[in-house]
């Protein structure tokens, strides 16, 4: 069974969080032997988690970039302000 890595978070985050997220996902890779990363697509850290498995996919052939769409229980997209 492959191992999956989940990265969804908030709107907004310091620029200086792209290095820890990078270092992350290929510690990931590397010790834990995730090969699949899902990330979410609402805000910041979303944006970078999902550069940062692109660099990875880069150096590594075998890893898969998911994208998470968020979506309430119903089905229906969710607002901004997770109204809706």
């Amino acid at each position: 069974m492959e191992k999956v890595c989940f990265m969804f978070g908030h709107t907004s985050v310091p620029t200086d969080i792209c290095n820890a997220i990078a270092m992350a996902v290929e510690k990931h890779y590397l010790q834990y032997g995730v090969r699949i990363f899902v990330v979410g697509n609402r805000g910041e850290f979303d944006q970078r988690a999902a550069s940062a498995v692109r660099a990875l996919k880069r150096r590594y052939t075998d890893v898969s970039l998911m994208l998470l769409l968020s979506l309430s229980p119903g089905g229906t997209p969710c607002s901004a302000h997770g109204q809706g």
